[in-house]
């Protein structure tokens, strides 16, 4: 009620955003993730608007779908897409939900898109790939040579995960994280990037650290935003090396990911908040 009141008296500093916003609409929930949490972070900085998540919103009202693998989900009819992903195209996406596409995460998703009969612009990009305009860190000294990125369902077998990692590897947290920035502060201050979450790729690729995607304890039974995103990039779609205590840097060097090919511009101008 408080956000529905909100938005009525201040419409016009407000964006309504569609995304799996737990942390910033249910009080008692303890669970975060950071990616999707960009929805909030970012889009502020970005638009300079308060974001509010749709979820707590009791009116009809025009919607946003940003960053995360929010498609098909999107329960308003009045959504407009911009950097958002599929999460699984075996499933069917309901064309009347959707206002305007203007980018979308990577070319699977456009092709679910327009299977669906929906029109999707050559536009892609995750909005995180944004994240250098907005936000520089101020120390970029290399403390640790890796840092560890889980999924967060990784940490749904902690202890799994803890005898698996040891005490030496330095891991880096995308749930439950203290400031926003620190995430970042913390992919930069390695000089490579184990990771099993998208965004710790992601945020890796945007400020120009070497990273590899790795599976820890969990295993994705769907690897389509991992190959959406890969593609939008020009980086090879690979599978997830298993990871173990015998990993070593020197003998996956060649496998790293160390540089991406996309129109950030491009994204950026067709950004649809004014």
């Amino acid at each position: 009620m408080k956000n529905t009141l909100y938005l009525l008296l201040h419409k016009k500093e407000c964006v309504v955003v569609d995304g799996w916003l737990l942390r910033f609409y249910d009080s008692k929930e303890k669970y975060s993730n950071w990616g999707d949490d960009l929805n909030v972070y970012l889009i502020e900085l970005m638009c300079n608007k308060r974001v509010i998540p749709a979820e707590t919103v009791l009116i009809p009202c025009l919607k946003y779908s940003f960053v995360g693998s929010n498609l098909p989900w999107i329960l308003n009819h009045k959504t407009i897409i911009w950097g958002s992903g599929v999460i699984n195209t075996a499933l069917e996406m309901d064309k009347s939900k959707v206002e305007k596409v203007y980018a979308v995460r990577g070319p699977i998703t456009r092709k679910y898109l327009m299977n669906n009969g929906i029109d999707c612009p050559e536009v892609y990009g995750d909005p995180a790939l944004l994240l250098p305009l907005y936000y520089k860190p101020k120390d970029v000294v290399k403390r640790h040579k890796i840092g560890i990125v889980p999924h967060h369902m990784d940490f749904d077998y902690k202890e799994e995960l803890d005898e698996l990692l040891g005490d030496d590897c330095h891991v880096i947290s995308m749930i439950n994280y203290d400031k926003w920035t620190n995430v970042i502060d913390d992919i930069c201050s390695c000089e490579y990037i184990l990771s099993n979450s998208l965004h710790g790729l992601i945020v890796a690729d945007a400020y120009g650290v070497k990273n590899l995607f790795c599976e820890f304890v969990h295993h994705h039974t769907n690897q389509e935003k991992f190959e959406d995103y890969f593609l939008s990039v020009k980086r090879p779609v690979v599978s997830p090396i298993k990871y173990d205590k015998s990993f070593s840097v020197e003998e996956a060097e060649s496998l790293f990911n160390s540089t991406i090919s996309i129109d950030v511009q491009k994204l950026l101008s067709a950004f649809p908040v004014k």
